[in-house]
């Protein structure tokens, strides 16, 4: 029978074996100066003012420190981020082995109970949405194309030639961006299934999230009994898998008989797949759940970003008419293809100081150390410590950006002019998809975002039509509607409508 003096000995055990370790954990990130109350318990108050103020403590972090580190408190810990380009160097070039990505994410989106366990100990999908994806992108581009003009014909049917048309401006983003992803993950003619458009929905704006907060509430050792008890993520993954079944069943039998080369076979994810699985990776139920994962963060960052450079476009409509000009020079010259969409400049800087404006994370380069890892000015992170760079402060410093605090939609091309006229090259530093200590939208280095090349081609194809086709104004007459942010999360206010007015098509 269970004493208290059991219980006694048990909690003096565990005392006597964790907390020295604790405490030495403590002594060693106490040296690293914090943004906040610093003390035992009294950090809870730094805590608590992160969660509603982590941009306003990040920016103070970042101009007392930087170049540097500092820290600052959560509920689970501290988080050490790093500023300045040598430290963000620092960070990217760190070993897997001792500062992890995986582990980082694993924290963040308790993956093993959110997207599969397999997510993390055999990403082979991330190989193939590095090689495969990037590089068919010219040969898919006419079905990404043809998606974008169908979700969003389908999306916004509503109006008609010159009357306005209220739209739930994230909601209607999210659908359109999940019907041109699954055009490219799973083809016709499941992209244009409503159950499966939903369910892919819900899992990555709702689903996934709503169980993160779950399973987080508990220790480690009760997580794997939470995750099953108390959410319901087995569902949306049998679904899927019932969903997919037939589909794989059929590519499977074109493959045994015809092969894995064979013109018959699909140009999709799925496909792609496929023909790199080996073994359990080709069973129905882990292929849906990669698709779901790769749904998850294809579905849900993107819409984000297309609805701030929405909430963008209708608070600055000087930019539209250059913007509309750009693309129908372009389109009457060449037509609609992967090489004349690279030349929308206007376009993709208007996108990319979005991102730098309202990035929907005020961190980036997520980490988190396996070993004791120390810097060039000898500050040590203990293991298991979370480290981030400060992405943010980052894009708001006065000495990188002139004017941070004004969103200049053409910033980007104006810096990417100036740069071709010093060298001969495309100003490839001032592109929408390229990476660099100074813009960390994507993050940097080798984990930098493996499907940004995609989501640029889709976020500058539905800007261009919409532009095309559409007037656009808020559904209320001001100012553009305020992001709800908590903690290091900035995301689009959900339930700003926007107008829009068809006219004249032109594509």
């Amino acid at each position: 029978m269970f004493s208290y003096a059991t219980a006694t000995i048990v909690a003096l055990a565990l005392y006597i074996v964790v907390k020295p370790q604790w405490w030495a954990r403590e002594r060693t990130l106490s040296q690293i100066p914090t943004v906040g109350p610093s003390q035992p318990l009294l950090s809870y108050l730094g805590a608590i003012k992160f969660l509603y103020d982590a941009a306003g403590m990040l920016r103070r972090g970042y101009e007392r420190h930087k170049p540097g580190i500092f820290k600052v408190a959560g509920f689970n810990g501290w988080t050490v981020v790093v500023c300045g380009e040598k430290y963000i160097e620092e960070l990217r070039k760190a070993p897997d082995d001792v500062v992890s990505f995986d582990d980082a994410a694993n924290d963040v989106i308790q993956i093993p109970y959110t997207l599969g366990k397999d997510i993390i100990t055999d990403p082979y999908h991330i190989h193939v949405l590095l090689t495969q994806l990037t590089r068919n992108l010219h040969d898919i581009f006419p079905h990404i194309h043809d998606e974008v003009i169908s979700a969003i014909q389908d999306s916004l049917s509503t109006t008609n030639e010159g009357e306005w048309a209220s739209m739930p401006g994230l909601e209607a983003m999210t659908q359109i961006m999940a019907r041109v992803c699954n055009r490219t993950f799973v083809g016709l003619p499941l992209c244009h299934n409503l159950d499966y458009i939903t369910l892919c929905k819900r899992f990555a704006m709702k689903e996934v999230f709503q169980a993160v907060i779950t399973i987080t509430l508990f220790p480690n050792f009760l997580r794997p009994v939470v995750s099953y008890l108390l959410t319901c993520l087995s569902s949306p993954l049998s679904r899927a898998t019932k969903l997919l079944r037939p589909i794989i069943k059929q590519r499977k039998e074109i493959i045994k008989e015809y092969g894995k080369d064979c013109p018959q076979n699909s140009n999709d994810l799925l496909q792609w797949l496929l023909t790199d699985s080996r073994g359990s990776q080709a069973s129905d139920r882990d292929l849906a759940s990669r698709i779901l994962a790769i749904n998850f963060a294809a579905v849900r960052t993107p819409s984000m970003i297309m609805t701030q450079v929405l909430f963008h476009l209708i608070a600055n409509p000087e930019y539209i008419q250059p913007m509309r000009h750009e693309v129908e020079s372009i389109i009457n010259a060449e037509g609609w293809t992967r090489t004349s969409v690279d030349k929308m400049h206007k376009l993709d800087s208007f996108v990319k100081e979005t991102l730098r404006f309202s990035d929907i994370r005020f961190l980036s380069m997520m980490r988190k150390t396996r070993k004791q890892f120390t810097f060039s000015d000898n500050s040590v992170i203990p293991e298991g410590t979370m480290v981030f760079a400060a992405s943010h402060p980052t894009h708001f410093d006065a000495s990188i950006y002139h004017n941070p605090q004004h969103f200049d939609g053409f910033r980007f091309e104006r810096l990417r002019q100036r740069e071709n006229a010093d060298v001969d090259d495309s100003g490839p530093r001032h592109q929408l998809v390229a990476t660099n200590p100074a813009y960390l939208s994507w993050g940097y280095g080798k984990h930098a975002c493996p499907g940004r090349f995609f989501a640029a081609v889709v976020l500058k194809l539905i800007l261009a039509h919409l532009i095309l086709n559409y007037d656009l104004r808020f559904d209320q007459a001001g100012a553009r509607p305020s992001d709800f942010v908590f903690e290091a999360n900035c995301m689009p206010n959900a339930q700003a409508h926007i107008l829009l007015k068809r006219r004249k098509l032109v594509a």
